[in-house]
């Protein structure tokens, strides 16, 4: 700005010293001529000076204006989250579970063979029959069966668990080749089997064929002991009630239910004595063996109101 300044007056001198040099040759003046000059001299030197001056100034130093504090972005906020709410699980409506109905199943009974020995016993196992119920032991040849069988004894099924017990062949099936058993009871079940008549295994010989649930029973003579034909002997079954109720001696008999008949006397005796729970008595029959060799069997019982209280067996062995 000052050197504007500086050339406009120094421009507004040189006009006027030009004016002066023109007036000057109108009128010449020789003394104002060196002046003139001079002055126009000393203008340029000062201008000359005051532009190197200006040249060779170091140029003020603009301050560098402070930045200006940006400030911090302001933190975005966060977006407020709303919790999405959970729907209720709804219980599914539970399906009726249907009522099932267990089926029984009924098993057939079935007799195994164990063991046999030629034209004497046989030793059966037997399954699946209905608990305490009363069989009826048929003994017969294969062939033609109902015409020749014999009931020989009854058992017992007891528990209904799988049992074993001994039949003694009867006479009716002595050389038979092919033998067969039946059990048949009082409601129409019944189950069979047939062997042939040859050793196999080993046949246990229980005395006791029959399963009694209320009594104890053991049998004297047993069935290793042997006879000779139309020997006399008396048949002796100890017994113990293991029942709940006592056998009175008015209302209890023992009878002869099956087999073959080796008593001497009569089918049918009173009790002798009352026999309360827990307690024995001796059953005691006059028997003949018979007349003829082999192996027989005889089934008495002690019986209330028609009713089998428990099973007296035996086995004879005749040679």
């Amino acid at each position: 700005m000052k050197i504007k300044l500086l050339l406009l007056l120094s421009f507004l001198v040189i006009v006027l010293l030009s004016a002066c040099d023109v007036i000057e040759a109108v009128q010449p003046r020789p003394d104002i001529a060196p002046t003139l000059d001079a002055i126009r001299t000393q203008v340029m030197e000062t201008v000359m000076a005051e532009l190197a001056e200006r040249a060779t100034a170091t140029p003020p130093v603009i301050p560098t204006p402070l930045p200006t504090a940006t400030q911090p972005p302001l933190p975005t906020p966060l977006p407020t989250l709303e919790p999405t709410p959970t729907p209720t699980a709804i219980p599914p409506t539970p399906t009726a579970i249907p009522t099932i109905t267990p089926t029984v199943v009924v098993r057939k009974p079935t007799i195994t063979i164990l063991a046999v020995e030629e034209n004497r016993a046989v030793t059966l196992l037997a399954m699946d029959f209905p608990r305490d119920s009363i069989f009826d032991i048929r003994v017969g040849p294969f062939q033609n069966f109902f015409d020749h069988d014999v009931v020989i004894g009854r058992v017992n099924t007891g528990s209904g668990d799988p049992f074993k017990f001994t039949v003694i062949l009867p006479i009716e099936v002595r050389n038979v080749g092919q033998v067969t058993v039946r059990l048949d009871g009082i409601l129409g079940q019944f189950a069979f089997t047939s062997f042939r008549n040859t050793d196999l295994g080993k046949v246990i010989y229980d005395p006791i064929p029959v399963i009694s649930t209320g009594c104890e029973v053991s049998v004297s003579p047993g069935a290793s002991r042997t006879f000779s034909r139309n020997e006399d002997f008396d048949a002796v079954w100890t017994v113990r009630n293991t029942s709940s109720r006592t056998w009175d001696e008015s209302a209890v008999d023992y009878l002869f239910l099956s087999g073959i008949e080796m008593q001497k006397f009569e089918k049918l005796f009173d009790l002798p004595s009352s026999v309360k729970s827990g307690e024995r008595i001796k059953i005691i029959v006059d028997m003949i063996a018979p007349d003829r060799v082999g192996n027989f069997a005889t089934h008495w019982a002690l019986v209330q109101d028609s009713a089998i209280v428990c099973h007296l067996p035996l086995i004879v062995n005749v040679k």
